[in-house]
């Protein structure tokens, strides 16, 4: 049976050009060869999201979600516990950086690796990792990104969630992929050790030799 790039160029460019746009931007990045024949695609809203939604459907473990505001496609740690739940219809579904920006704030966000709260004079979202909230009094009390500043003080850490984000994302890139699908699949959160101390384990750890040498260690 004769492959796709056994064809001809000519049957090639009669199939692309039945193809939808969404179809089209997908056969574009299988290879160079694809994306010079197709060229640059350009979606529209409606056509972007049927594309997202086509990518949820094509991973079973749930391991990356579409944001229904921003469009992104993005590994289940942008996402809340909520949020990312399959009973959260994908239209309603917001990743954090846009759940942040609606307009009541958020307290004791379920998220996988810990709580959340967010900042009501800065609206940031703050990671307690897994610390003792103090006994504040006053604006304190609902401005945790000073609380947390406070708390870190000589120990070269950010309380941002955006921080361990990006963190996460580093992490990913060092190991066998999905590797951190386990956190998803999580049911009893982490383990009694700030979020920090877990990440800066595994950035150490035998998992994080996957992608150094272009392989498994």
């Amino acid at each position: 049976m004769a492959k796709l790039w056994d064809l001809p160029p000519e049957l090639h460019q009669n199939i692309v050009r039945r193809l939808s746009k969404s179809s089209r931007l997908s056969l574009s990045v299988t290879d160079r060869y694809f994306h010079k024949l197709i060229g640059r695609v350009e979606l529209n809203k409606a056509e972007t999201w049927e594309l997202r939604m086509r990518q949820e459907q094509s991973d079973p473990d749930r391991y990356s979600r579409a944001c229904s505001k921003c469009f992104r496609f993005l590994q289940f740690y942008h996402f809340s516990r909520n949020q990312a739940s399959a009973k959260t219809k994908p239209e309603r579904r917001l990743c954090l950086d846009c759940f942040a920006k609606t307009s009541a704030s958020k307290t004791r966000i379920k998220w996988f690796f810990g709580d959340i709260e967010q900042c009501q004079y800065c609206y940031r979202l703050v990671a307690d990792d897994n610390r003792q909230w103090p006994d504040a009094r006053g604006t304190l009390r609902n401005h945790p990104c000073v609380l947390y500043k406070q708390q870190l003080i000589g120990e070269e850490k950010e309380p941002f969630v955006s921080f361990y984000r990006v963190w996460l994302d580093r992490l990913e890139a060092k190991m066998k992929p999905r590797t951190l699908l386990c956190f998803r699949k999580a049911q009893f959160g982490l383990p009694v050790e700030p979020l920090s101390a877990t990440l800066a384990r595994l950035e150490t750890s035998e998992l994080c030799k996957f992608n150094q040498d272009g392989g498994p260690p």
